[in-house]
């Protein structure tokens, strides 16, 4: 009878401790698929602005339908305690960056890459007058 109860405890240890163990790997999936879902809206925001810009005409601070002259002295930097220069944007641990590339007349390319627990992340996307491509979804790079 002694050596079954101690199998049984022995069992249930094991089945506690798995049962632990795959509970805080979904809860850190989870969590970097949370961070990611927070800053696509981010980058959809600054995509969104963008846009805005285009349509604005260029005596209300706009691009008269060009995207020259776009950077983040004409859009805002949606992020929390940030530092800026013209075409970048980024939180002040860097944990955050949201890029403006390819600037042209019809279209320009804004990047985004994250830091989730020591791995780059990286999503780009196109925006035109009306329509907001993604390139790439959030990846390792």
């Amino acid at each position: 009878m002694g050596q079954q109860q101690i199998l049984l405890v022995l069992l249930t240890s094991i089945i506690v401790g798995l049962a632990i163990l795959l509970g805080i790997i979904l809860f850190q999936n989870e969590e970097v698929s949370l961070i990611e879902d927070q800053y696509t809206e981010l980058l959809l925001e600054t995509a969104g602005n963008l846009q805005v810009y285009w349509h604005k005409p260029t005596a209300l601070g706009g691009g008269n339908h060009s995207f020259k002259g776009a950077n983040f002295d004409m859009i805002p930097c949606l992020l929390d305690e940030i530092k800026y220069t013209n075409f970048n944007c980024q939180t002040t641990d860097e944990k955050y960056i949201i890029n403006i590339l390819n600037v042209s007349e019809d279209s320009i390319n804004v990047t985004a890459i994250i830091d989730s627990r020591g791995e780059y992340l990286q999503a780009e996307y196109t925006v035109k007058e009306n329509s907001i491509t993604i390139l790439k979804k959030w990846s390792s790079f």
